[in-house]
């Protein structure tokens, strides 16, 4: 785990984890923290991969036949990955066994839906749908069914808080403002408006961790990664990470 503002030098800075001459993209860490999903097209087609923590040991997850797919992330127990594909046409969800095999569709319909992340108990997978004419978080249950909206206000990049009580997501890409905003887990008309929590973050940037949320902050130009600590409140550097391209 990255040191705070007085950690050494060498516990802050950066270390490269894998590489290759092709892209790889998207990088998620197992709960466990071995093991490393990600999305890559040294196969030819953008298809989702694992490998050591280490980066030792890549292996291919899915064979999608040269679709567009993306956002590999974990189940809580790390049994199953969930991430969008364009598998049957349109962007849908989908969730493949982290030990390989035949992924299986969450949701369907003409609607772009994108971005999946986990509850932390591993009923539900949220996600980004524009069923509604606009970016909304919408969740579904693991095992399939219906999918329930949750937003009301614009929405998408959705991470539940530790305690699973609120729900934290970004409206950046829906040309609003930047930053992410807070709302009850369940949303719905009830729910309070959703509370700005970082203003400055962006969609795809930012995770929950049980003790806050980490963001990388490019506004210097240099992007530098901050942790917001639940505990105080308050935001601390972690560590600047230097010669980002791409």
């Amino acid at each position: 785990r990255a040191g705070g503002p007085s950690a050494p030098e060498d516990e802050r800075s950066p270390t490269r984890l894998f590489g290759s001459t092709q892209m790889d993209l998207h990088p998620s860490y197992s709960p466990d923290g071995r093991q490393v999903a990600f999305l890559s097209n040294r196969s030819g087609g953008l298809e989702i991969w694992i490998c050591e923590s280490d980066g030792s040991h890549p292996r291919q997850l899915t064979f999608l036949d040269s679709s567009m797919a993306g956002n590999p992330r974990w189940s809580p127990d790390g049994q199953a990955i969930a991430f969008f594909s364009t598998r049957e046409g349109t962007y849908d969800v989908w969730v493949v066994s982290a030990s390989g095999g035949l992924p299986h569709r969450l949701t369907t319909g003409p609607a772009r839906e994108v971005v999946a992340s986990w509850s932390r108990d591993g009923r539900f997978v949220y996600f980004c749908s524009d069923e509604t004419g606009r970016n909304e978080v919408w969740k579904v249950a693991a095992a399939g069914g219906e999918a329930v909206q949750v937003t009301i206000q614009g929405g998408c990049d959705a991470f539940e808080s530790p305690d699973g009580r609120f729900l934290y997501f970004t409206k950046s890409d829906l040309g609003g403002p930047p930053g992410l905003w807070r709302t009850p887990r369940d949303g719905g008309e009830e729910a309070p408006a959703p509370a700005p929590v970082l203003d400055w973050a962006s969609t795809g940037n930012w995770t929950v961790l049980d003790e806050g949320i980490l963001a990388l902050d490019g506004r210097s130009g240099t992007p530098v990664l901050e942790l917001f600590d639940f505990a105080t409140g308050q935001s601390r550097p972690l560590g600047q990470l230097d010669n980002v391209s791409g």
